[in-house]
């Protein structure tokens, strides 16, 4: 034979097969069993690289696998998955619908496994808003190509049908996802978009999980007003978009994220349970918005970064909210807490509303300070009688504005309550840390008794003579009964003269006894005076030509480190310490968890006075511990990154 002849051979082969692989356009024209040639227009049986279209029949699947390249379902177009592993495979495109939408998968298998399949690179379109396609006896649609709903179409479930998408599902118009009972799950482990100018809805009848997968909100919403369960996943919601977790019961556990720059919000009526494992809300941009609902389970932590904005929410159950990041309380409602629920803040916690609220009932809430609590609303921030409230060695209460009230409150050695506006301290006040009145000099308002233990301070930073302008005053509304420590120094540049007396703390009530200790910046010598309504600080000599001065050359006692300024820094802060005689000196930065982040300062130093910057450029927001050690001398201080 010639090679001729055998190419020939060949061709004419490769040609056969070609028209036995010839794809067909199947219409079903009666009711019937898909392997029945008689039920088909032509007369065949459908396979695989064919297209079929169920025109207002109901054709049964037998037992096993099929595949078919196109498939098509018009208004009263029934498929019904049949025997023990009824599947239908879809390898090219699907309309699920036609023009008016519509259409039935049913699934009859003996083991309620009817699966339809949208395989990689096939594509399914929902189309026509009249009618809805339905999903019913517990089928299932499995993609793992492209579904798109492409006009006002409805999925409609039944018998807990199953939706899961592995790929793509595409909402470019107004998708609803509506049913009966036990409808539908969709259970997400792909991309669930939104492209839409209206609202995606899931109602009462349908189950949302999302299993580590992303929802995507490019345009209009998405709103889940189903139940649902996030197992991590990404999140995500573009300038005017909103992502909307409605009034139901969810789960939330794992790490949920995101960076949108619309609107991602849990709303009032959601009931959530955390698990055992917890949640991590991490999103960035705008954040989350918590307008409501009440959180049961175990820890919910905002890491560093990331940013929570809160209206009102309940605490319950003995659950955490853990911050390492920023909460924005925007809401005068507040937080609601019982059963001994905690709120542990150890980076920014920033109240913006007017009238913030922190309520309860009895064992509600308590919060727990070791980062910057500060009010910065026009009314009174309010924590009511079921809360306590701890400021912790490191916390910061920063009355910024307005009135911060608290009923059980604790202020701890090296702990710091600062600012220019009030706090009402009430008669439970336990107060053995630092009060700092003003922000490089300011007035701060206490309403009720000043009772300072023997370990409590008072600062006072002198910037000139007019109280409340231009030095530090605290203004207390009751008594002052002193103890403790009272630190004075200069600011702004700021030089004294011999003789310059201040007002550092005014009472309507009485002082009575005195600080156990002065303690004036080095090179600055003063006195106190006690009065029978206020307490002044008398210069008595300054050998300092300006606040600059301070350099090696003068003469050290003490080993200090300064509290680093600016704080919180983004990204760089200075760190200012003085040894009293040459040490080996070393300087360095930890995590909150004690892991070292930076080596400052690692030599023989000489005695004197000196500062070093700190950039946190590559770090996360949060708390971070310095620490001195010079010969035998340790100490550490907090402070407070906020990007």
């Amino acid at each position: 034979m010639t090679y001729f002849r055998l190419l020939v051979i060949i061709v004419c082969c490769l040609m056969f097969q070609q028209l036995l692989n010839a794809q067909t356009s199947y219409t079903s024209v009666s009711t019937g069993m898909w392997n029945d040639p008689n039920i088909w227009s032509p007369v065949g049986v459908p396979g695989a690289g064919d297209i079929v279209l169920i025109d207002q029949q109901t054709i049964i699947s037998t037992n096993g696998q099929r595949e078919v390249a196109g498939f098509n379902t018009l208004v009263g177009g029934e498929l019904a998955l049949t025997g023990v592993d009824g599947s239908l495979t879809i390898t090219g495109n699907a309309n699920w619908g036609g023009t008016l939408g519509g259409g039935i998968i049913r699934d009859v298998t003996s083991n309620h496994n009817g699966t339809v399949i949208i395989a990689n690179g096939a594509v399914m379109e929902l189309t026509g808003d009249q009618f809805p396609a339905a999903l019913y006896g517990g089928a299932r649609l499995l993609n793992q190509g492209t579904v798109r709903i492409v006009s006002s179409a409805a999925i409609w479930g039944q018998d807990s049908s199953i939706i899961e998408n592995q790929s793509l599902f595409v909402i470019d118009s107004t998708g609803f996802f509506g049913g009966f009972p036990n409808g539908g799950h969709f259970i997400n482990t792909g991309i669930f978009r939104n492209l839409g100018n209206g609202t995606c809805g899931f109602n009462a009848n349908w189950e949302f999980r999302n299993m580590g997968g992303t929802i995507d909100v490019q345009s209009g919403s998405i709103a889940f007003n189903c139940d649902g369960i996030f197992m991590g996943g990404s999140y995500n919601a573009d300038a005017g978009a909103l992502l909307h977790f409605d009034s139901r019961n969810h789960t939330f556990e794992g790490t949920l994220s995101g960076a949108p720059a619309g609107r991602i919000e849990i709303s009032a009526g959601v009931t959530a349970n955390t698990g055992v494992s917890g949640v991590t809300f991490d999103f960035q941009g705008t954040g989350l918005a918590w307008n409501g609902g009440t959180f049961t389970g175990s820890m919910i932590t905002i890491p560093g970064n990331s940013l929570l904005v809160l209206s009102a929410v309940g605490l319950t159950g003995g659950s955490t909210l853990l911050n390492l990041g920023t909460i924005r309380q925007d809401g005068s409602a507040g937080i609601s807490a019982q059963d001994s629920s905690i709120v542990d803040n150890q980076s920014l916690y920033e109240i913006i509303a007017d009238n913030a609220g922190f309520g309860g009932l009895l064992n509600g809430g308590h919060f727990i300070n070791t980062g910057i609590f500060r009010n910065l609303g026009n009314g009174t921030c309010r924590f009511n009688a079921n809360w306590s409230f701890q400021n912790l060695a490191g916390g910061i209460i920063d009355a910024a504005n307005g009135i911060i009230d608290i009923a059980n409150f604790e202020n701890a050695q090296n702990a710091i309550i600062q600012g220019i506006a009030t706090v009402n301290v009430h008669t439970t006040f336990t107060n053995d840390g630092i009060n700092a009145p003003g922000n490089s000099a300011g007035k701060l308002t206490f309403i009720g008794n000043y009772n300072p233990s023997s370990t409590g301070v008072l600062e006072i930073e002198l910037g000139g003579l007019i109280p409340g302008t231009e030095h530090d005053q605290l203004a207390v509304t009751g008594n002052a009964m002193l103890d403790g420590i009272i630190k004075v120094s200069v600011t702004n540049s700021f030089l004294p003269a011999m003789g310059d007396s201040f007002v550092v703390l005014t009472t309507t009530g009485i002082v009575s006894e005195s600080f156990m200790t002065v303690n004036a910046q080095t090179g600055l010598y003063v006195h106190v005076n006690y009065n029978s309504n206020n307490v002044t600080v008398v210069v008595d000599s300054v050998s300092l030509t300006s606040i600059e001065d301070i350099t090696g050359e003068t003469i050290i006692t003490n080993y200090e480190l300064s509290q680093n300024y600016p704080n919180p820094f983004n990204p760089t802060t200075n760190i200012q310490f003085a040894i009293p005689q040459s040490s080996f000196t070393t300087l360095k930065v930890y995590s909150i968890l004690g892991q070292e982040v930076a080596t400052l300062i690692n030599e023989q130093k000489s005695s004197g006075v000196y500062e070093v910057s700190f950039d946190g450029l590559n770090l996360s927001s949060g708390t971070y511990i310095y620490k001195l050690q010079a010969g035998d001398f340790v100490q550490t201080k907090k402070m407070i990154l906020l990007k």
